[in-house]
């Protein structure tokens, strides 16, 4: 029976697995629901190119939004070149909380203080 993808379990089974070896190397399923692996280097580096890890340049929220935008969009396209036939609506979601979860192991996102003190957006 289709869910909200338009798609039966078995489709979404295959599908996923497809996203999944474009995107991981050595795929592990750990239960159920789990399933542990590393990222692929060259998906780190989609990543790396809009959020370089050495960067100390802070950024508005407005270009945190774009980049990690951007970061989605490029995704997007890597998996499909890498692989045809998978369902948008299904991608977007995996992609969702890959994202998620590559920012938050790989990066940290705060606020700092404006260098000028009379600037009333940092108040």
């Amino acid at each position: 029976m289709p869910n909200a993808f338009g798609l039966t379990d078995a489709q979404i089974h295959r599908q996923l697995e497809k996203i999944m070896e474009v995107l991981f190397d050595d795929v592990k399923d750990l239960n159920e629901d789990e399933y542990g692996a590393s990222v692929k280097p060259e998906i780190i580096d989609i990543f790396l190119e809009q959020f370089p890890k050495d960067s100390q340049e802070g950024m508005t929220p407005e270009d945190f939004e774009k980049r990690l935008g951007q970061v989605g969009m490029e995704l997007i396209k890597y998996i499909n070149e890498a692989k045809t036939g998978i369902n948008d609506k299904l991608l977007l979601y995996f992609l969702s909380d890959f994202i998620s979860q590559v920012m938050s192991n790989i990066f940290t996102v705060r606020e700092e203080e404006s260098p000028d003190p009379a600037d009333f957006m940092y108040g």
